[in-house]
């Protein structure tokens, strides 16, 4: 009940899955966002099958109108592909009404992963896909490894450099786990 009616901005909503769950379990009020016009589509889509308003809007976060503040600003999975994620934050603080309050979870790449791991098996599943199918039927995997999106920006920055780049940007009272 402590966060129902509070308005929550959703940067890089992708599916609004988080602005779903908070608006059914917490009873706020979302606004779900995403760089992407196909994400927002699918963002409205699935708004719409759980009886919500289909609200997700296409906004670049460096550009949004700043004049409306919300209660709470989380970004998901987001930060990690932001190469100047001061400069990020600073927008989301923009975007929060006084003693707001902003969680981002962040994901960094990581030199040694699952996908790594994974890139010898990926590469032969993609060849054998690629004879049979004469296409390639994930294009929008990195070309090398066939286990990552190509061409997406991601850092190997950890939780403390995420944390300065908070404090770096205004915000007071971080907490990084």
């Amino acid at each position: 009940d402590i966060l129902k009616g509070l308005d929550v901005l959703e940067i890089g909503c992708g599916r609004a899955t988080a602005s779903i769950y908070l608006s059914l379990k917490a009873q706020v009020n979302i606004f779900p966002t995403d760089y992407s016009e196909n994400a927002t589509e699918i963002a409205n889509k699935n708004l719409v099958s759980f009886g919500l308003q289909p609200n997700a809007t296409v906004h670049n976060l460096f550009e949004m109108d700043t004049s409306k503040k919300y209660d709470v600003v989380i970004s998901l999975g987001v930060m990690e592909h932001m190469p100047d994620a001061t400069k990020a934050y600073k927008k989301m603080l923009e975007q929060l009404k006084p003693n707001g309050l902003m969680i981002s979870m962040n994901v960094p790449e990581k030199y040694f992963s699952i996908q790594t791991l994974a890139t010898p098996v990926n590469i032969i599943l993609s060849s054998i896909s690629k004879l049979f199918n004469n296409v390639d039927s994930k294009p929008w995997l990195d070309s090398k490894s066939r286990s990552k999106t190509g061409s997406v920006y991601r850092t190997y920055a950890d939780a403390k450099s995420f944390k300065l780049s908070c404090l770096n940007a205004g915000f007071i009272d971080v907490k990084s786990i």
